[in-house]
């Protein structure tokens, strides 16, 4: 098995070092050899720059006063969510050893002496959130989603005291699990407090390794062997797993019917989908919520790309195989799928090496950018989990963004580069295709990103510094959307933004300032192995790395979906049929960017052919379940590409579906669309797989009530006109759905809702 696998606990810590600033104008240099870097704004390239990259962070962060001291610094980010391992019931973890109190009793006259089975009195059960709160507020106070990873064992389920091991012994266990999970939603429900993400324990198969050999007889993982795995044929699908995720899906369900759940967290993503688990069997079986899959990934040589010997020989990488276990049965066609530990760093580039590792130097920024493309490249993947925003401190690991001091590294400006790009991304070009350079480039009508990053060694064979993989740049742009602005030049390499490197320059410090045209070279120099330079002109000046600024809070949002037709389908055309990965082809992306209330649509390279030709067809849709959905609003509408009548389920727009309260059912429902739309359109009659699901994948599942088109590129919309007589926004809750359906290949939209 060759598979990376990745210490079992990560803890964590953090600070601020702030460097002087500085500017410079144009370095005078030779281009005699300069590669050029050109940005083409009339060629669109998908996926997008979508900000699907969270946070996450390990369960044992102590002091906990370090969020205190650190967490200010997720704003520059723009996190959208933070995953926190909560470790509870073990000694220092983030939700308390004790958040589920250790002062239960033994239901009377349970106990059996031959067999040592008994049951916990639920009458004695108390709960202390008020460490776990501490941590939550600086989430709700920066606007960040918590996403609970609801681990490990509390006290009443501990076996001898271990926090990893649950006893069994514990005759009614699964009723205690449950009201765990009912108390933990209820309290944050009671509370007010949105809970973005529930997930139900983390990494249960670790024990596997050990069964496998990876690991010896003395590792512990986060769950014994034997409640994973019982009987003698060691089948987890006879183990306790599925009951944990059935049972605390049920207790979580009792306290938030609209409550967002996943799982498993495992840290082989794979077997999560394989029958002998049990995990999506159970699932189905039971018809239990599942709105992400989660797994876990340090990337390995198999975890996107198998080498085509062993392709030949029918072996797929480890997230192919998780999206065909999705795609297999339609229950799971709006299952998103999480990567919600993620790095590049894996055992085999150093991530053990303490101090010395390759993360804390400049060389991780690119190294960062690169693995992060990966996932961003991908559109069956809906979000990733940097592992990690803060260092741990239990110990010593490389993987926190920012140290156990406070400092901030590399990778964490590399990280805060990309989250400033706009999202709309085109074609950027090398003159020479083997000189070691990777660029990024996007737009949006206002400011402009170019991010070029140097893959050569720093050091020669023999690990001395070397400049033979130094390279001269000059980067130049072509039919921009604007025609000047302020650039600013943001560098990571030896003397700048790279703490580890040079303590007096951690910070990202603008250069070569100055207002520059937009058409021809903008920048030219001389970037260095291993380094990363970042561009930015904004055409009126704005600063840059202040998008969390630009936040807004359009309704009440209680929970995104999305519908992952293509996927199910498997037609020609999704990123996961490896035919089209060699081909570089594209498929379908929907993503709705909550700190900004924009949906981000697109076809990638599915043509959508015409009516009864399923081949190259194409639908992304997703939606956002609210409250407080102001009657009155705007929408902001962008497109890009040659977008045409397909076919007959050709359409654009967004639907609002509005639900009763008192009859718990959606009644009604209006279509707004910019006349890319026809009244006989059938979806489900586009691939005869689709034969026997809903009409319309939400609200009320039906044809619209109505259908209105809008025309321009700010909507006005005024649901007086259509919602149901009665309906109360601020009691009765509205789903609002984003639809685009063969369209064209290389065509996209934006909408963006506006008070």
């Amino acid at each position: 098995m060759n598979k990376f696998v990745k210490p079992a606990a990560l803890l964590l810590g953090a600070s601020v070092c702030l460097a002087a600033c500085s500017q410079s104008v144009d370095e005078v240099i030779d281009l005699t050899n300069a590669v050029k870097v050109t940005a083409d704004f009339s060629r669109i390239v998908d996926p997008p720059l979508l900000k699907k990259v969270a946070m996450y962070n390990a369960g044992c962060i102590q002091p906990l006063s370090n969020y205190e001291r650190d967490f200010d610094r997720i704003k520059e980010l723009n996190a959208d969510a933070l995953r926190i391992d909560l470790s509870i019931g073990k000694e220092g973890g983030t939700g308390g050893e004790y958040l589920v109190g250790d002062d239960w009793e033994i239901e009377e006259g349970s106990y059996n002496e031959e067999t040592g089975t008994y049951r916990v009195d639920m009458d004695t059960l108390s709960y202390d959130f008020t460490q776990l709160d501490s941590v939550v507020k600086y989430m709700t106070d920066a606007d960040v989603l918590p996403y609970m990873s609801w681990s490990y064992i509390p006290s009443p389920l501990r076996e001898d005291g271990k926090w990893n091991d649950l006893d069994t012994n514990v005759e009614n266990w699964k009723e205690v699990w449950e009201e765990t999970f009912y108390q933990y939603a209820k309290h944050y429900k009671d509370l007010g407090v949105k809970i973005g993400y529930h997930e139900i324990y983390n990494e249960p198969d670790l024990e596997i390794l050990k069964c496998w050999g990876v690991f010896d007889e003395s590792f512990d993982g986060f769950l014994d062997w034997n409640d994973f795995c019982l009987g003698s044929a060691c089948n987890p699908g006879s183990g306790v797993y599925p009951d944990m995720y059935e049972y605390g899906a049920k207790g979580i369900l009792r306290a938030d019917p609209d409550a967002t759940i996943g799982g498993p967290a495992f840290a082989l993503g794979e077997i999560g989908v394989e029958s002998w688990v049990g995990f999506l069997p159970r699932v189905l079986e039971k018809q239990l919520p599942l709105d992400f899959y989660s797994f876990h990934t340090y990337q390995d040589g198999n975890t996107w790309f198998v080498p085509d010997d062993l392709r030949a020989n029918g072996e797929r990488s480890e997230l192919e195989k998780v999206v065909a276990g999705l795609a297999g049965d339609p229950y799971f066609i709006k299952t998103a799928t999480h990567i919600n530990e993620f790095s590049y760093l894996n055992e085999a580039n150093g991530s053990t090496n303490g101090l010395n590792s390759p993360y804390n130097y400049y060389g991780g920024a690119w190294q960062t950018l690169n693995g992060l493309m990966e996932a961003v490249e991908r559109t069956s993947v809906q979000w990733v989990y940097w592992a990690q925003f803060m260092e741990s401190t239990g110990g010593y690991d490389p993987y926190g963004m920012i140290h156990q001091d406070g400092n901030i590294k590399a990778p964490f400006n590399a990280m805060k580069m990309y989250m400033d790009m706009p999202v709309w991304r085109y074609s950027a070009s090398l003159s020479d295709e083997n000189s070691g350079l990777e660029a990024y480039v996007s737009s949006d009508d206002d400011k402009i990103g170019i991010l070029v990053y140097n893959t050569n060694s720093a050091t020669d064979s023999s690990g001395t510094k070397s400049t033979a993989g130094d390279r001269v740049i000059d980067v130049r742009l072509d039919n921009a959307k604007f025609g000047n602005g302020t650039r600013r030049v943001y560098r990571i390499d030896s003397g700048h933004a790279s703490y580890f490197d040079n303590t007096s320059s951690a910070e990202l410090v603008a250069e070569a300032v100055a207002n520059v045209s937009t058409d021809g070279s903008v920048w030219a120099g001389t970037l260095p192995a291993e380094g990363v330079v970042y561009i930015t002109i904004n055409k009126d000046g704005a600063e840059d790395f202040r998008n969390y600024e630009n936040r807004t809070a359009f309704a009440d949002d209680i929970k995104t979906q999305y519908y992952y037709e293509d996927r199910y389908r498997g037609l020609k055309g999704s990123r996961e049929v490896w035919e089209d990965v060699v081909a570089g082809i594209d498929g379908s992306y929907s993503h709705f960017d909550r700190t900004n209330w924009t949906m981000y649509l697109g076809m990638g390279d599915c043509a959508g052919n015409a009516d009864g030709q399923f081949e190259g067809q194409a639908h992304a849709s997703g939606a956002v379940l609210c409250y407080d959905l102001p009657m009155q609003f705007k929408v902001q509408v962008q497109t890009e590409g040659e977008l045409s009548m397909r076919n007959k389920n050709t359409t654009l727009g967004f639907r609002v579906d509005f639900f009763d309260s008192e009859t718990g059912a959606y009644t009604r429902s209006v279509y707004f669309h910019n006349g890319l739309y026809r009244d006989n359109r059938d979806p489900i009659a586009q691939d005869s797989r689709l034969e026997g699901l809903p009409f319309y994948p939400w609200g009320t599942q039906q044809k619209p009530t109505v259908a209105v088109e809008c025309t321009g590129d700010l909507w006005n919309i005024d649901l007086s006109q259509y919602a149901p007589e009665g309906w109360d926004p601020a009691k009765d809750k509205a789903q609002i759905s984003f639809d685009m359906q063969n369209t064209g290949a290389g065509t996209r939209a934006m909408f963006t809702l506006i008070r």
